[in-house]
């Protein structure tokens, strides 16, 4: 009895040992519980305010002059993640703590990326040792605002009137009138602060309705003898070089269509003068203006058109652009991504040796007997590498628009070297193998042709947000149509930007108004911009109580008092960003 009872006495106070050191045990799960969920919620704040972040930044970014320059976009996205309670601390700051970067999207969108890292400050995990964790994470938002700019304004069946595009070479001023291309701001040496806008890049679209098929072989069955051509979008590009011929205006004749006589313009072109552009007055109603020469040559300093924003004493051939123009589309992949797939690109220089396109409509690789090459070699991978596609083989895959079927071909204009004006336009629709390629002939011979002689079929170029023209009448009424405002917009603001009206020298006003309204009952007014200057006009789609807004083209109208000024126009409206990652 008395070993059994020393045995039990001895045995007292275990369960004090094993509940001590359950105790613990516990107390480390629940501390490590506790902590995994301070992570937990961390990581989801984190998440949370990155992607609101990337939202709230990425609106902020078009209105930015220098692309590379997010400044008003990173301080709008620290505001949020603050509002989440993600800020700097003492052992994480600077990039460490937040990065971003601007990138081009897709169809003209701007894509802003950020990333932020979050210390989550943890309350057991510090008793051996681990004092906070780093949670770190990232968001990507698209935003377009921009709205499409109709590309030409060449008259209903691509007759070549008043104003074209135009774009400039990279080692000029913006005060010529092109906001993007040259890399230098004025005389002072100063920088474009509008080029890394566009990266010096104008894009354009090309939109190909659902039908264009069937609407195109009825076109062109007369007109192409039988030949199918119902499946080919030929891209035109009307004076794709910056050579000027030396075509003294003495000499220069033209068919007037109403009488169908010969006209001579005499000594309409100041001589022989290869600097200036020239569209003389023709005297016909129908067709008004002669086209001799739509280039400028432009630039000075050393080496050619560095430094010295200036018009050349004389003609010089070395000062001439060279640009290059890329066509592309893009391919819908089964997870739904878009892939841009290249199709054809051209490279025109401006020496005195590239007049084979003076004032031609081509399609670079073409099929037509004026056509030029197009680059060798481009685009191994896809297409026949000329401007001519075929929709049935060359645009596998390509994306279609949910809402009407249309397709998209896309066209990036750039300036590769140079200083001068590069006046061009563009043209799309089937291929017309009986119509005149030189512009004042097709201009007349569309003329005399009333009708579908020369459609689109429903093809047409747009700039995406962004567009360069170059006017080529005096003392008129200009009324250029920018861009078609559907139903829905209506109660949406909408602003219009112009660069370099010349004011109030040339231009003392701009009005707005809808084809669809009166002038009376709406219009809009812009104080047009100064010279190497931009200007806006911010206005509400007309909509109820007080107007009924059925959709309508957006027109601009002023007085062009100076032929041959370039101007450039940026249409945006409010719109929703959403996240891409």
């Amino acid at each position: 009895m008395k070993a059994h009872q020393f045995r039990a006495n001895r045995e007292e106070g275990q369960s004090i040992v094993i509940l001590a050191m359950a105790m613990v045990g516990l107390l480390v799960f629940a501390g490590l519980a506790v902590d995994a969920g301070v992570i937990y919620v961390a990581s989801v704040r984190l998440a949370r305010g990155v992607d609101a972040g990337a939202l709230a930044g990425v609106v902020e970014l078009p209105d930015e002059a220098d692309a590379d320059s997010t400044d008003k976009a990173d301080e709008r996205a620290k505001q949020f993640l603050a509002a989440n309670e993600i800020w700097p601390t003492a052992e994480i700051t600077g990039t460490e703590f937040f990065d971003s970067a601007r990138e081009g999207g897709e169809f003209g969108t701007v894509r802003y990326l950020i990333t932020a890292t979050h210390q989550a400050d943890l309350y057991f995990l510090p008793l051996v040792g681990f004092q906070y964790v780093r949670l770190r994470d990232s968001a990507a938002a698209e935003y377009n605002p921009l709205i499409s700019i109709y590309a030409s304004q060449t008259g209903e069946y691509g007759i070549e009137q008043t104003v074209n595009l135009s774009i400039f070479g990279p080692r000029i001023c913006t005060s010529y009138g092109d906001a993007y291309t040259p890399q230098t701001y004025d005389n002072s040496g100063a920088l474009n602060p509008w080029y890394e806008e566009l990266d010096g890049v104008y894009h354009f679209r090309l939109d190909i309705p659902d039908d264009y098929e069937s609407e195109a072989q009825s076109l062109t069955a007369d007109q192409n003898e039988g030949t199918d051509t119902n499946e080919i979008v030929r891209v035109e590009i009307w004076d794709p070089d910056c050579y000027n011929d030396p075509f003294p205006g003495n000499q220069f004749v033209i068919t007037n269509t109403i009488t169908g006589t010969l006209v001579t313009i005499s000594n309409a072109c100041d001589g022989n003068d290869r600097r200036q552009p020239c569209t003389p007055e023709t005297g016909d109603v129908q067709n008004p203006y002669g086209f001799v020469r739509i280039d400028e040559n432009r630039g000075g300093g050393s080496p050619p058109g560095n430094g010295d924003c200036a018009t050349p004493s004389s003609y010089e051939a070395g000062f001439n652009t060279t640009t290059e123009y890329t066509l592309y589309y893009y391919l819908q992949r089964p997870d739904g991504r878009l892939e841009r797939r290249y199709l054809a690109r051209y490279t025109k220089g401006g020496a005195d040796s590239d007049s084979d396109t003076d004032l031609l409509w081509v399609s670079p690789g073409g099929s037509l007997s004026w056509d030029p090459p197009a680059d060798a070699g481009f685009t191994p991978e896809a297409g026949d590498g000329d401007f001519e596609i075929d929709l049935s083989t060359e645009t596998a895959n390509i994306y279609h628009n949910p809402a009407d079927g249309s397709r998209s071909l896309f066209l990036d204009v750039r300036g590769v070297e140079g200083a001068s004006e590069n006046g061009f336009d563009l043209w799309a629709g089937p291929r017309y193998i009986n119509v005149p390629s030189e512009v004042n002939a097709r201009n007349v011979d569309i003329i005399l042709h009333p009708g579908d002689y020369h459609s689109s079929a429903g093809a047409t170029w747009a700039g995406m947000g962004h567009l360069p023209m170059n006017n080529n009448a005096e003392n008129i009424t200009a009324t250029i149509t920018l861009t078609y405002v559907p139903q829905e917009y209506a109660g949406r603001r909408i602003v219009v930007k112009s660069f370099d009206n010349d004011y109030p020298e040339l231009v003392d006003r701009i009005d707005f108004y809808f084809n669809t309204l009166s002038k009376d009952d709406w219009r809009a007014q812009m104080t047009p911009a100064g010279n190497n200057e931009w200007t806006e006009a911010s206005f509400t789609v007309p909509s109820a109580p007080t107007h009924t807004f059925y959709g309508g083209y957006l027109m601009a109208e002023y007085e062009a008092n100076d032929p041959h000024d370039t101007f450039g126009w940026k249409i945006t409206t409010d719109a929703n960003p959403w996240l891409v990652e």
